[in-house]
């Protein structure tokens, strides 16, 4: 009995079978009965076999003591495709560790050092920055069946032009167009205007605005005014002052509040000691030594030696050596959220349960006079006015808290980590989890468990009285593409994001059969491939799991592709050729929302 499909020709004797990736036709023997070389090449054109077939000679050797090689036998070979050339840059200049992009992924102040220069690199206009070699196209590849496989982009080095920056005409160079500080912020190359101010800053000398960056060689006074489209960077130490950056906060000395202003920036902040000041950054905070009765707000990482005291709110990460009291005064930790949003949310807890205890005194007070007098008197009118007062108010931010909740979206991956202690009466909120530290504990780990839907806590005295101390599940990530040179490059990108690739697939119909089995936290899946597309591969794992994150990937940059996958429940899509850290955001994104 004869079997024909585009993959496979089979009888009694033998059959020819094609591989998922079109590079190789293999001749399977039956070891009772040999078929004759002109059979096999009836097969290999029946089939439409036309490239890398092995010649008669070749084939009949084989034929004629098929039981050397296993009864198996390459009879067609393609050419693979290649990918190209990655992309390069070579730097012409130093960049200001001020002007960095952020800290490394395992930075801890008891770890590392943040040695600050006494200033920045300045460059003149028309000065090289940067030289970058363009990424090539790999070599195509052929099919047995004489098809062409379009050879992948190498990847892009990444590095765009910004704010006066230029291009050359060949585009491989960057050019300064003006004199100022060279900044390589999220891989965009930009050139910021210098503000340098040579001793210390005091408010008589004005409020300091600057297009730019402002290098502050002294120290910054009380009262002090400055504000910076770029990095503002203080050698010395910033004393009850107003400083706002777009860019990032470099503090040489320490930052030390006292009053009600505020340090704000849209980069990260590093300081030697943070005291009793108020700190919020968009990125990471940093403090060398200690964080004292300090309200520290980061939409990145807070880390430090010593947290004594104070608030402190991270949506990434909180991470000291130790968490102690300052005083009378314990330490309230919170990660998870959006600072603004959680500051938000918690302002209208604690209203609440302020006016609801105003509430409850009023209602106290009103009964004992109700029980002095069985006459209404003006103080019982003037209680029964403060007592609506207050249930309207009551009313009026429960009606609220609703709106600010919906703004809130936890980060699983968020954690809050001491590596020797944590005092006794330290508060810390993973998520809306709070914990209270009866206690002194030793090193402990509070994570998030996102296939439990719950908190763990991993404690070196397991003492914690909280939840049962456990390893945490990983976040699981498979991946689906017909390259195998693609699939290495997204393991590597996943395992340097501490992603565990849980599984591989080289079409859509393998990889919607271990998404069933392996239940991965998200899929990263190509378009176009053999025996079921990423779309149809797409529309069968949302059907198997409507909560099911898949990152379409593929150089088709078709509108209407795109729009389909949209539609069919793809959570993102990326064309290539891309860049790692492209890839690093979108999977980020996912595993945040």
């Amino acid at each position: 009995m004869l079997t024909l499909s585009k993959s496979v020709m089979r009888n009694d004797t033998y059959s020819v079978e094609i591989s998922r990736d079109h590079l190789s036709a293999t001749l399977k023997l039956n070891p009772v009965e040999t078929p004759s070389v002109e059979d096999v090449i009836t097969t290999l054109n029946t089939l439409k076999v036309i490239q890398g077939v092995k010649t008669v000679s070749e084939i009949a050797a084989f034929l004629k003591e098929p039981a050397r090689h296993g009864f198996e036998y390459i009879v067609a070979e393609g050419n693979p495709f290649t990918i190209g050339a990655i992309g390069a840059i070579e730097f012409k200049v130093d960049f200001h560790p001020g002007c960095a992009s952020g800290f490394g992924e395992n930075f801890t102040p008891w770890n590392g050092s943040l040695a600050l220069p006494d200033a920045p690199t300045v460059v003149t206009k028309g000065e090289a920055l940067a030289e970058r070699k363009l990424p090539e196209k790999g070599a195509s590849g052929i099919t047995v069946f004489g098809e062409t496989i379009q050879g992948e982009w190498g990847m892009d080095a990444g590095i765009r032009n910004g704010a006066n920056v230029g291009l050359s005409d060949d585009d491989t160079k960057f050019i300064a167009l003006t004199d100022g500080v060279p900044v390589l912020r999220e891989d965009i190359l930009s050139v910021l205007p210098l503000l340098t101010i040579d001793g210390d800053l005091y408010p008589e000398q004005g409020k300091i605005k600057h297009d730019g960056i402002v290098l502050v060689k002294g120290n910054v006074y009380d009262r002090s005014s400055i504000t910076a489209t770029g990095d503002v960077i203080v050698n010395g130490s910033i004393h009850n002052s107003s400083v706002r950056a777009a860019g990032n906060i470099v503090c040489g000395g320490d930052i030390i509040g006292g009053g009600h202003r505020t340090i704000t920036a849209g980069g990260f902040i590093i300081a030697n000691n943070i005291n009793n000041a108020s700190v919020e950054s968009q990125k990471d905070i940093v403090a060398e030594e200690q964080i004292i009765r300090s309200s520290v707000c980061a939409n990145g990482r807070v880390a430090t030696k010593k947290i004594a005291g104070g608030t402190i709110i991270a949506r990434e990460s909180i991470a000291a050596e130790c968490i102690e009291n300052e005083g009378a005064q314990s330490a309230d930790l919170m990660a998870g959220f959006h600072y603004k949003i959680q500051k938000a949310y918690k302002s209208s807890i604690d209203e609440l349960r302020a006016v609801q205890k105003e509430l409850a005194a009023f209602q106290r007070e009103y009964e004992d006079a109700s029980k002095r007098s069985k006459q209404i008197t003006p103080l019982m009118e003037n209680l029964k006015e403060k007592i609506i007062s207050r249930i309207d108010r009551i009313k009026k931010i429960q009606d609220d808290i609703p709106t600010i909740r919906k703004l809130r979206t936890f980060n699983p991956m968020s954690l809050v980590e001491a590596k020797t202690a944590i005092a006794s009466c330290t508060q810390i909120s993973l998520g809306d989890f709070n914990y209270s530290v009866k206690n002194r504990i030793g090193k402990t780990v509070f994570k998030w468990n996102a296939m439990g839907k719950k908190p763990q806590i991993i404690n070196n005295d397991n003492n914690t009285g909280g939840p049962e101390s456990q390893i945490l599940s990983q976040n699981t990530v498979l991946i689906i593409d017909d390259s195998k040179e693609i699939r290495s490059l997204l393991r590597f990108i996943c395992e340097s994001m501490d992603l565990t690739v849980i599984g591989e697939a080289e079409d859509g119909r393998e990889g919607v059969e271990k998404f069933a089995s392996l239940c991965p936290s998200l899929v990263t899946c190509d378009i176009s491939m053999v025996n079921m597309d990423g779309i149809a591969a797409l529309k069968e794992i949302r059907a198997l799991s409507n909560n099911a994150k898949v990152i379409m990937i593929s150089a088709i940059k078709d509108k209407e592709k795109v729009m389909e996958c949209v539609v069919s429940g793809a959570f993102d899509y990326i064309v290539k050729p891309f860049t790692p850290n492209k890839v690093k955001t979108v999977l980020k994104t996912a595993f945040l929302t």
